[in-house]
C-alpha cells in the first residue's frame, strides 16, 4: 500500500501541492519517498529510504533548481513495501529513457503475476536491478508498438494481473492508470486550470479552488497534457473490487474510497458492533488515532461515555507499516500512554480497527489492566482476518492471528481480555450501506463490490506461479 500524487499545469502551486498531498498520504508508506518533475524540457528524478518532511524538501528544491523554471507535471510517491525490499534501489518513482522518450512513475498494489513476468523478461536477455514487481511495468511500457501515449500504456497494462494504480509523467504529459477491478483508490481533481491526481482525496479537498472532479475509472489510462484530460480505455468491464481494508484502516478519515467518507463507514462499523455485541460497561476508549471512529459510534449506540484512555505519541509513526518485527514491537511499547484517571476501577469498552498479528492487541490491553480497568472489553470494527492479501497489504498467512490462535477463547486469555468481539461480514456490508454515495466518484458502488479475500479467502485475481 503507497501513496501516489501527481499535477499538472499548477505552475508555481506544483511544489506545495505536491508535498501536501504526499505528507497528507504518509500514512500510506513510510519505507521511501520520491519524486519525478519536468519542466517540458529538462526532467529530474530521485527517491530514498526516508519519510515525507525528512526527504521530499530538498528533492523539490533539487528539482527546482535544475529544471529552472515552475513544474510542467511531476510525480510524488511514498512507498510501503510489498514485493521487494526496503531499500533506496526499490524507492520509488521509478524512472528511464526507453525508445518512446522519459517516462517516470509510482506504484500502489501489487502484480499478481510479477514472477511469470519477470521470469519471460529475464529469459529474454534483459536485466532487472530491482526487486520491486513495479519495474516490469517499465518493460512492458518500452515494448509497446502503440502510437500514442494512451495506447502505449494500455497496451502495457494489458500484460499485468492484479493490483495496481500507476501516476507518472513523460516529458510533458501527466498520466494515470487503474486496473480493471479498481482494487487500488486513485481521484481526479481540478484546480487553477490544472489537474491534480491522487490515491486519496485528502490531498486536496481541503485545498482552495480544488474540485473533485472523480474517480480514475478502473481499466482506464487518463492523460493530461496542453490539450485538456484524455481517457484511453484499455480492459473490457468487471466487477468492481475496491479494498475492504482501505474503510477498515489504511485511507485518513477525511478521505472518500469507492464514493463513501472513510470516517461516517467507520462510524456505522461501531455502531454495527455494539448492535451484534451488546455489553454492560462504563466507558467507551479508542484506540488512537485508527480506532477512533468507530469508537464514536459505538459509543452513540451504546449511549456510553466516550472518553480518551490513551495519549497517543505522535512521533512513532504508524506501527503496522514497519517492515521489521523489532521495530514494530518497539512502536507498540512507545505509541500509547493510559490515562489511569479515565479507566481506573471501570468497565471499559476497548475499541480498534482489526487484529492482525495481535501483538498490539495484547499491549493495549495489558496498559488498560496496568491502570487499573476492572473489566476490558475488545471490540474490533472489522470480520476476522483470516487469509493473506495478494493486493499490496502486508498480511503473510503465517503471521495471521488466526492460523496460530484458532480459538478466541485461546486467544482472549493470551491478551487478557474479558470479551473479544469482532464486526461480522454482513454487519460490514449493513454498515457500508447506510452511508451515501457521494456522487462526484461517479460509480454506484455496491457494499458487496469490496474485495474481501482477506476476509473470506476469496480472491477476485489468482496469485499466478
Amino acid at each position: 500500500m503507497c501513496s501516489l500524487t501527481g499535477v499538472y499545469g499548477l505552475e508555481e502551486l506544483s511544489e506545495q501541492v505536491l508535498y501536501k498531498g504526499a505528507h497528507s498520504q504518509q500514512h500510506r508508506g513510510e519505507d521511501g519517498v520520491g519524486l519525478a518533475a519536468t519542466s517540458g524540457s529538462r526532467v529530474y528524478c530521485d527517491a530514498d529510504l526516508g519519510l515525507v518532511s525528512e526527504k521530499l524538501p530538498s528533492f523539490l528544491e533539487q528539482a527546482h533548481q535544475k529544471l529552472r523554471a515552475s513544474f510542467l507535471t511531476g510525480v510524488v510517491h511514498t512507498r510501503y513495501p510489498t514485493e521487494g525490499e526496503p531499500t533506496k534501489e526499490n524507492a520509488q518513482p521509478f524512472s528511464g529513457e526507453t525508445q518512446h522518450g522519459f517516462l517516470a512513475f509510482g506504484h500502489n498494489g501489487e502484480l499478481t503475476n510479477f514472477s511469470s513476468l519477470r521470469r519471460a523478461l529475464l529469459a529474454r536477455g534483459l536485466t532487472l536491478s530491482r526487486s520491486s514487481d513495479s519495474e516490469v511495468f517499465l518493460y512492458t511500457y518500452s515494448n509497446s508498438t502503440a502510437v500514442s501515449l494512451g495506447e502505449r500504456l494500455g497496451e502495457a497494462a494489458q500484460q499485468l494481473r492484479g493490483a495496481y494504480s500507476f501516476v507518472g509523467i513523460t516529458q510533458d504529459t501527466l498520466f494515470a492508470l487503474r486496473d480493471p477491478h479498481g482494487f487500488k483508490p486513485l481521484s481526479i481533481a481540478k484546480l487553477n486550470g490544472g489537474y491534480i491526481i491522487s490515491s486519496e482525496t485528502s490531498a486536496f479537498l481541503d485545498i482552495e479552488g480544488a474540485q473533485w472532479i472523480g474517480d480514475v475509472k478502473p481499466g482506464t489510462v487518463v492523460t493530461i497534457d496542453h490539450t485538456g484530460l484524455h481517457e484511453y480505455p484499455f480492459a473490457a468491464p468487471r466487477p468492481l473490487r475496491p479494498c475492504s481494508f482501505e474503510l477498515v484502516y489504511f485511507a485518513r478519515p477525511d478521505s472518500h474510497i469507492a464514493g463513501r467518507n472513510v470516517h461516517m463507514v467507520r462510524v456505522e462499523y461501531g455502531k454495527q458492533l455494539y448492535r451484534e455485541h451488546p455489553v454492560d460497561a462504563d466507558v467507551v476508549v479508542p484506540i488512537e488515532d485508527s480506532g477512533r471512529s468507530a469508537a464514536e459510534g459505538l459509543a452513540e449506540e451504546s449511549r456510553l461515555p466516550l472518553r480518551r484512555g490513551f495519549v497517543r505519541n505522535h512521533y512513532t509513526g504508524r506501527t503496522f507499516t514497519r517492515p521489521l518485527e523489532i521495530l514494530r514491537e518497539r512502536g507498540v511499547n512507545l505509541k500509547l500512554s493510559p490515562l489511569r484517571e479515565v479507566v481506573e476501577g471501570k468497565r471499559v469498552l476497548l475499541v480498534d480497527d482489526s487484529i492482525v498479528r495481535g501483538n498490539t492487541a495484547q499491549s493495549r490491553v495489558r496498559l488498560m489492566r496496568h491502570a487499573g480497568a476492572k473489566e476490558v472489553h475488545l471490540y474490533i470494527a472489522s470480520p476476522k482476518i483470516i487469509g493473506s492479501c495478494h493486493y499490496g497489504i502486508d498480511f503473510h498467512q503465517e503471521n495471521l492471528r488466526v492460523t496460530t490462535m484458532p480459538d478466541d477463547e485461546e486467544f482472549k486469555k493470551l491478551i487478557g481480555v474479558d470479551g473479544l468481539y469482532h464486526l461480522t461480514l454482513q454487519g460490514m456490508y449493513d454498515s457500508i450501506q447506510r452511508v451515501p454515495l457521494d456522487p462526484r466518484a461517479q460509480y454506484a458502488y455496491s457494499p458487496r463490490d469490496f474485495c474481501t479475500g482477506c476476509l473470506t479467502q476469496e480472491y477476485p485475481v489468482p496469485r499466478e506461479p
